[in-house]
């Protein structure tokens, strides 16, 4: 609401997260490859490098990869399941970041990489303590989450531990950095 000409789009492999996007209509696109993401990243990644110009793409891109979070809740935080589908995201990521190299935007693109919580339950078997399969405790386990922002202009990447509402008041800040309308 607060770029009306920005367009958006959202892909992800977990339906559910379109309930979660306000207001409603909010996306002028989205596509979701259900527990898939193989498929979503695919498709996002084709449809990055079907674009001819800066102008073919939106403003603002989210992907949404869901199998961390599943496997965490399902197999528990920390266990050798978890820790694979973080592999398996990581390179999902890189495919992602390459294919904005391919087609020259990458160095305008500011990129967040966050989770939406962690975990810290320790009920799932052979997990180690503070690490299960719940995420229902206002500790700092579940509450802090870890994300990894890179901004055009700057040639670091920023590894932080931060609770998710303090993202947008980051986010507004690189934009000023960078000079981003």
């Amino acid at each position: 609401q607060q770029r009306p000409s920005w367009r958006t789009l959202c892909y992800t492999d977990y339906d559910e997260m379109l309930d979660a996007i306000e207001p409603v209509g909010a996306l002028d696109e989205a596509v979701v490859h259900k527990h898939d993401e193989t498929k979503i990243t695919n498709a996002l990644v084709s449809r990055i490098k079907a674009s001819h110009s800066v102008d073919d793409l939106p403003e603002f891109m989210f992907l949404h990869i869901d199998n961390v979070d599943r496997l965490g809740h399902g197999t528990g935080w920390g266990s050798p399941t978890y820790y694979e589908a973080m592999t398996v995201a990581d390179t999902k990521l890189g495919q992602v970041l390459q294919a904005l190299e391919d087609v020259g935007l990458r160095a305008r693109t500011i990129v967040l990489v966050v989770s939406d919580h962690g975990g810290s339950k320790a009920d799932a078997p052979a997990v180690p303590p503070g690490h299960g399969s719940d995420h229902g405790f206002a500790d700092d386990a579940n509450m802090l989450v870890p994300w990894v922002l890179h901004a055009p202009k700057h040639s670091s990447l920023y590894p932080h531990v931060r609770r998710n509402y303090s993202i947008p008041k980051s986010l507004a800040y690189v934009r000023s950095l960078d000079g981003i309308a």
